[in-house]
């Protein structure tokens, strides 16, 4: 994999990681694949904003419409207060 990082811990954090991935791509824009089950519990994640600041995010509508999707995300950046 072109530009494949391995990571030896076996959980991570977003204070470890995300310097690690700045670091090893650093004119990236980082992307965070994600399916929408996770919209359910992102907001309580540690540092969750500094996430949403650092990451381009593409959601995988599984279970829910790209509607519901779409309010899921306003409403975790508005619980959030933050913007995109």
């Amino acid at each position: 994999l072109l530009g494949a990082v391995r990571l030896e811990q076996a959980r991570f954090t977003l204070r470890e990681t995300l310097p690690v991935l700045h670091a090893r791509f650093k004119d990236a824009e980082l992307v965070m694949l994600i399916g929408d089950d996770m919209l359910d519990h992102i907001a309580q994640w540690p540092d969750v904003d500094t996430l949403i600041d650092s990451v381009y995010f593409v959601i995988a509508a599984r279970t829910r419409t790209a509607r519901e999707v779409q309010m899921m995300v306003e409403t975790l950046l508005n619980t959030k207060g933050l913007r995109i």
